[in-house]
């Protein structure tokens, strides 16, 4: 009997070798639409209060999936358990690998109609686990922020985006991940100011792959060796390499851009620490001859302004109206990086001080350009482009706090 039924589904969903053609022309006057109310939906805020607002919509009563766990477990024991599985999620958005337990399915046949039947009148449905339900939804968000995103500065050869929390920054790094090309880049370079130590210059990961939910990410180990060979590049330890998120917040978007060239494609985590003018100008020599190659994409990782006594920085010029709209003429002068002039945005840094968290990244792409355009750049145009600004919140008063997120593009032509 299980092997009649197996089978009998197993050709009923097997794929169909013919021609496409009745298929294709079928899916061509397809035509999708979402909602703006299905939009928000979606890309809700990766929050506590969200994750058991969901819980609550799920139909009651439900057959729970291998684990026996239904919603209702989760709902029950959610002042215990709500803050432990929200993190849980965020990790897998960050990298961590899904458990492989979430994957597990329980397929149930069900009668469609009273009394004998045979098996073609069963109806075969998979009992999944709710806490799957839920990450797949949580992952579906980078698909609609890129969705939501128009593609207007592409192909960029360099993106600059935010590494601040999804539900904060996630709509605002789509602008910047939608203007990369999957089909012309092969290395992805990714640097992200270093948390956790002091570093002079750069570091490299000793890693040769980052797991991730949707695949691996292939370091590329003959570039690292080729870095290393100029003697200006230190190695992160594995514990400051996992521990860093400034890299490890663009992943899930470098995945999902790349899905469709998961096994052409290599990453070059680089981790900048407190630069000097001088030694940024050094880093920018050594990848210039990288960035002028098309088929390298480079990532910077960059929160803007980060506003508030939290932060130590309460720069305020009142003649520019409430705090958030001085906030927002602070880092529309250091956005005029578009310039591309290094020493300018040094002497803009100097003068306000604003705490650009990826200042010194920033410097090594502006250094990368300069030294391409002091070697004359093949008479091609560099230009660089900010296409989307937002804060996490509104200051108003001294006591307000905010961080300042930014989307660029940096296209040569």
């Amino acid at each position: 009997m299980v092997a009649h039924v197996t089978a009998y589904y197993s050709a009923l969903f097997s794929n169909y070798d013919g021609d496409g053609i009745a298929t294709a022309a079928c899916l061509d006057e397809l035509r999708c639409f979402l909602t703006d109310d299905d939009h928000a939906d979606l890309t809700a805020a990766l929050l506590p209060q969200d994750v058991f607002s969901l819980l609550k919509a799920c139909p009651k009563g439900k057959s729970p999936g291998p684990d026996g766990l239904p919603t209702g477990f989760y709902l029950a024991v959610w002042d215990i358990i709500g803050g432990m599985f929200t993190s849980l999620i965020n990790e897998v958005l960050l990298g961590v690998a899904v458990p492989s337990r979430f994957m597990d399915g329980r397929v149930v046949l069900i009668p469609k109609k009273e009394g004998d039947c045979r098996v073609q009148d069963l109806r075969p449905i998979t009992l999944l686990n709710a806490d799957y339900k839920i990450v797949a939804r949580v992952v579906k968000q980078l698909d609609n922020w890129l969705n939501a995103a128009d593609l207007t500065r592409g192909p960029a050869r360099a993106i600059i985006a935010p590494y601040a929390g999804y539900q904060y920054s996630g709509a605002c790094s789509g602008f910047a991940s939608r203007q990369v090309s999957a089909v012309v880049v092969r290395r992805i370079f990714i640097l992200g100011p270093s948390h956790h130590v002091r570093l002079g210059g750069c570091a490299l990961s000793t890693a040769t792959k980052y797991c991730m939910p949707l695949y691996d990410l292939r370091v590329d180990v003959k570039v690292n060796a080729d870095l290393d060979a100029t003697g200006h590049f230190e190695w992160m330890d594995m514990s400051v390499d996992e521990d860093e998120h400034s890299i490890e917040m663009h992943l899930p978007y470098v995945a999902k851009v790349m899905e469709d060239y998961k096994d052409s494609f290599t990453i070059v985590p680089v981790l900048v620490g407190s630069l000097t003018p001088d030694k940024e100008s050094v880093y920018g020599s050594i990848f210039s001859q990288y960035l002028a190659d098309p088929q390298n994409l480079f990532v910077i990782s960059s929160d803007f302004c980060h506003w508030g006594h939290r932060f130590r920085y309460t720069y305020y010029d009142r003649s520019c109206g409430d705090i958030f709209q001085a906030i927002t003429y602070l880092d529309k002068m250091g956005m005029d990086i578009e310039s591309l002039d290094p020493q300018a945005f040094t002497a803009y840094l100097k003068k306000y001080g604003n705490t650009i968290c990826g200042r010194h990244p920033i410097g090594v792409l502006l250094q990368a350009v300069n030294s391409l355009q002091k070697s004359g750049s093949n008479g091609h145009r560099m230009c660089l482009k900010f296409l989307k600004y937002a804060q996490s919140s509104q200051c108003n008063n001294m006591s307000d706090s905010s961080v300042s997120y930014a989307a660029g593009a940096l296209t040569i032509e």
